[in-house]
């Protein structure tokens, strides 16, 4: 069994495919700073298209993460 080590595993992410894991975590900061934002402010935010922003909210829900506030 191996230990785990925050600062090899933060200097190897990017390149380790951890790229989702971390603009997850980018729309939960913002969500956090803002309160709510929506597909778009969320794309623009972390750089992505709305298609992938609205991907990594929906994960993010159907985890209880995130809920939407009103009709998509």
């Amino acid at each position: 069994m191996s230990n785990y080590n925050l600062e090899t595993e933060t200097s190897t992410s990017h390149a380790g495919g951890v790229q989702s894991v971390d603009r997850a975590i980018s729309v939960l900061e913002i969500l956090a700073q803002r309160g709510e934002a929506g597909v778009s402010e969320v794309a623009a935010e972390i750089d992505v298209h709305k298609s992938t922003a609205f991907r990594l909210l929906g994960a993010l829900e159907v985890r209880g993460l995130v809920e939407q506030a009103g009709e998509r």
